[in-house]
């Protein structure tokens, strides 16, 4: 039996291994050692390039603890105070990539794991981590769920370590996501030189009044124009975030001579569970034939589904009660339904109660992440107790 793992020294060592997606750059090994160590039967199922660690004590998980290694690139270094796979502690707060998002998470987990082993409460425990998160998020927790439902494996609750909190430690408990639909808008035009515009068709035009059309009709800014199926009672939280649309990507152009054969944009919408996308697609279509008929060409991909969790579901009661006698905020944790998509998506296929808690989600994916050293501790600890409430105490 391994000892007791300190996790905030746990998470120095994490955020050394230069994990940027879809590398584990050693991650996974330093963790797949010390469940190892602690008991846990251990499994690693790669795909593709992504790597992915599946540990499980007992003969099935009844809780998942879940997160990811990988992490974003550190961008600009000449903004960071620090090197970002070098661990720096200051002014209260540890630095590093990964820091809150969220190695703080795996390696708060790990250590309740370990400390559950160490106490035979870990019967019925089960880790699963991921390097393709911050990715295309297709060979990581999507492949292992695929393995697991293969297997006929399913478990009771889950809870993924993602930042969670907002202003105090504690402060809010995620147990719903907004689905993910994306679509590809292509408007064709005619190649020719720049000087002969008689001889080609230029697409923008056409372009800008259909972008122009669907702004008007959805609305480009968090201020959404209507409630979009959100209304209390739909839902069985209130808490979600009514739907958004964006543009999120431009492309067009051969050379500053050319009329451009083409003009595309990639737009993506955010909805709740009450929404429809079917409804969402026929405003899109609409919106484009108005402005772009027959030039147009639209492909669609729905990335995530949208999902929740009772906010009274045991797993949550659990959670919260926990986070209260730990942390100790200021307010009881709020439920909320805000924020991107999670590997909760996946999870949710397996798991029938699924909340995310984890650290405070500030500075995630910019430079100078960080994480309070005694906000990991506690995180660790609540972890520990989430076991104590369900799993039973074993012989040994």
């Amino acid at each position: 039996m391994t000892d007791p793992v300190d996790p905030v020294e746990l998470l120095r060592k994490l955020i050394r291994c230069e994990s940027i997606t879809p590398q584990q750059a050693g991650a996974l090994d330093l963790l797949q050692e010390i469940l190892s160590s602690a008991g846990f039967a251990t499994e690693r199922m790669p795909s593709g390039e992504v790597d992915n660690l599946w540990a499980l004590c007992g003969e099935k998980p009844h809780l998942i603890f879940a997160g990811h290694v990988d992490v974003v690139p550190p961008g600009d270094l000449s903004q960071w105070q620090s090197p970002p796979f070098e661990p720096s502690l200051r002014g209260g707060f540890l630095y590093g990539r990964g820091a809150a998002d969220m190695k703080s998470g795996v390696a708060a987990m790990t250590a309740a794991a370990v400390r559950a082993a160490k106490e035979n409460r870990a019967n019925g425990l089960a880790l699963l981590f991921t390097s393709d998160e911050e990715g295309p998020a297709k060979e990581g927790t999507a492949h292992v769920v695929r393995v697991l439902k293969e297997r006929g494996i399913k478990a009771q609750r889950c809870i993924v370590g993602e930042p969670t909190c907002e202003n105090e430690f504690g402060d809010a408990i995620k147990i719903a996501r907004r689905g993910s639909l994306s679509a590809s808008i292509t408007v064709a035009g005619k190649q020719a030189h720049a000087a002969y515009p008689h001889r080609g068709e230029n697409p923008v035009p056409a372009f800008i009044s259909a972008l122009n059309e669907l702004c008007e009709t959805f609305g480009i800014n968090e201020k959404a124009p209507a409630d979009n199926g959100n209304a209390a009672g739909k839902n069985k939280t209130p808490e979600f975030p009514p739907r958004t649309f964006q543009i999120v990507k431009l492309q067009s152009g051969v050379a500053e001579n050319v009329i451009p054969p083409f003009a595309r944009a990639t737009i993506n919408f955010r909805y709740p569970p009450g929404d429809s996308t079917q409804t969402i697609i026929a405003e899109t279509e609409k919106a484009l034939q108005k402005t772009a008929a027959g030039k147009y060409k639209c492909e669609w991909r729905n990335t995530a589904v949208p999902f929740s969790t009772d906010p009274s579901a045991p797993l949550v009661k659990a959670l919260r009660e926990t986070i209260m006698e730990v942390a100790k905020p200021k307010t009881p944790p709020r439920a909320s339904a805000g924020g991107g998509a999670s590997d909760g998506r996946f999870l949710r296929e397996i798991c029938k109660e699924l909340a995310e808690f984890g650290v405070m989600n500030e500075g995630i994916h910019e430079p100078n992440e960080r994480v309070r050293p005694q906000d990991v501790a506690m995180l660790a600890e609540i972890y520990h107790q989430i076991t104590r409430r369900f799993l039973p105490p074993t012989s040994g």
